[in-house]
């Protein structure tokens, strides 16, 4: 399965779903999307920048290591995998994935959506994603 067939897929099983993207947060790129129609690509791209910025930025990487201080299991993993923003208009969920730490999966999804349910949907099709890299 490719990647767009992949995020295509799981965009039908997340609540409210609008667009799902796929971003590599330590280049800055989006390697791949799909959205409902009229949903405008642009806020990928923002999106892409502000992940990169927040992420890899002095301060967040600061919090990140003092919050991982005495977890024994795994020191090197970053802390924060998953981010959960809302908006007047929409839920946003950003989840790093395991395989690639430096991989965000994206979803934009209606306000009105349930987020226990989104989060629950977006995290069974986390694998599948990351497998299609």
């Amino acid at each position: 399965m490719s990647l767009e067939q992949a995020l295509e897929k799981s965009m039908t099983n997340v609540p409210e779903c609008l667009a799902v993207g796929y971003l590599d947060v330590e280049t800055g790129m989006l390697l791949a999307e799909t959205m409902m129609p009229g949903f405008s690509s642009d806020v990928f791209d923002t999106l892409a920048g502000a992940m990169t910025d927040m992420l890899l930025g002095d301060e967040f990487a600061r919090l990140d290591n003092h919050m991982a201080q005495g977890d024994p299991n795994e020191p090197s993993e970053s802390y924060f995998q998953e981010f959960l923003v809302f908006n007047q208009q929409y839920l946003n969920v950003f989840m790093r994935t395991k395989q690639y730490p430096n991989h965000v999966v994206c979803y934009i999804c209606n306000k009105l959506a349930n987020p226990g349910m989104v989060l629950t949907k977006s995290r069974m099709d986390l694998d599948t994603i990351t497998a299609a890299v």
